[in-house]
């Protein structure tokens, strides 16, 4: 699992969003919003949603995704051995450091081992709180990648490993979690086929087989847009095949050294692609993912949201799953039929596209914790509270 990268916490952004500090925040969003107007159960039942348009997007967890492994018949004669002199305790500090593959392989062996399976703690409660990621490592083919210990670490954190902010889904390859916004514009974060890695960061097949590698899972992909991906491929992850690429080398002499040959390169668009893919930054974005200006940069990404899948959080005995804001995409709306200048431009941070800010802004997920601080601030969520109560009234 990847931590934080470096140098998000330090970040002025980082600390808006997590202090809440009111002073920093716009008049007009102040001014419009009172806090006495609503309740937090108004926040969670009229503000909070879960868009299908952001959660269709990446891997399903339909019921196809449910645990399905068959049954492996046990003989009655197999025993765990010297295992089974081993106190409890220490088996279970033993175990969760073996991948999902190893555990359920050994649970197989005899109806003890079965026992002691299930009862490692934080097995059984990645079974309970996440057991679809069980069938999706299966269907990617990455069963004995990740140790239970490092998921559920994952399982305990709601960060984002790239901006910091909240991250409902877990990156499979990564073990780490990541939010909707940074799993379309952080290209550290993309996945990709081995022949475009290969390419793009001049890999050999040899270097090639030592990435972590997952098959991707046929259906429907895209958090902005759908593609239908039916074909099952290979698929790495653009920031692992980069660091492999440049070794101890810096960027700037690994790329003299491995320059791009435009005249095998057949299209514009694969072109900058492969040039997006080499831009991918080592470092978190150190900046709210909403404010990058981005228009007309970069490749289109030819496997978006391949590799993630929504993960629930276990913070402090709670499970969540994440919340999204109606009022954000109310302001969003307001925006798109017409909105004055003046209000415009105190919305929107200095330098920052408009429709973009306000846009991601729409994809931003939160902790049931965090919706209630940002319900203060949102300029739309007492309209679309009042709104929701006189629809239901």
């Amino acid at each position: 699992m990847i931590s934080l990268l470096p140098g998000i916490q330090n970040s002025s952004w980082y600390n808006y969003y997590f202090q809440v500090e009111t002073s920093s925040i716009p008049a007009i969003i102040l001014n419009t919003m009172n806090k006495d107007n609503f309740t937090d159960e108004d926040v969670f039942v009229h503000l909070s949603h879960r868009p299908t348009r952001i959660l269709q997007g990446v891997i399903s967890t339909n019921d196809s995704t449910k645990p399905s492994f068959k049954a492996i018949e046990r003989e009655h004669h197999s025993s765990l051995g010297r295992l089974s002199r081993l106190p409890l305790e220490i088996l279970h500090e033993t175990l969760v450091h073996l991948d999902i593959q190893s555990l359920l392989c050994l649970s197989h062996v005899c109806a003890q081992s079965k026992a002691i399976v299930d009862s490692i703690p934080i097995f059984s409660k990645l079974a309970t709180h996440a057991s679809h990621i069980f069938t999706i490592f299966h269907q990617a083919k990455i069963l004995n990648l990740h140790s239970i210990s490092t998921l559920y670490e994952a399982l305990q954190s709601d960060r984002c490993v790239s901006c910091g902010a909240h991250g409902p889904f877990l990156h499979v390859l990564l073990a780490s979690r990541c939010c909707a916004i940074c799993s379309m514009v952080n290209q550290s974060l993309w996945v990709t086929s081995l022949p475009l890695a290969m390419q793009a960061f001049a890999l050999t097949k040899e270097q090639v087989g030592s990435l972590q590698v997952m098959w991707s899972i046929p259906g429907k992909y895209g958090i902005v847009g759908r593609i239908s991906r039916q074909q099952s491929i290979r698929l790495v992850n653009v920031r692992a095949a980069k660091v492999l690429a440049l070794g101890d080398m810096s960027m700037m002499d690994w790329d003299l050294l491995h320059p791009l040959d435009e005249r095998n390169i057949p299209t514009a668009d694969k072109l900058a692609l492969l040039q997006w893919y080499r831009a991918a930054p080592l470092s978190g974005l150190r900046r709210d993912p909403c404010t990058i200006n981005d228009v007309n940069v970069g490749g289109t990404d030819r496997f978006c949201e391949m590799g993630v899948v929504p993960f629930p959080t276990l913070v402090d005995g709670a499970v969540e799953s994440g919340l999204w804001c109606r009022g954000c995409k109310m302001t969003y709306d307001k925006y798109i039929a017409g909105m004055d200048a003046v209000t415009l431009s105190r919305l929107i941070p200095k330098g920052c596209d408009d429709r973009r800010f306000l846009f991601r802004m729409t994809y931003k997920s939160w902790s049931k914790a965090e919706l209630v601080k940002h319900a203060k601030i949102c300029c739309s969520a007492a309209a679309v509270i009042s709104e929701e109560r006189s629809s239901v009234g």
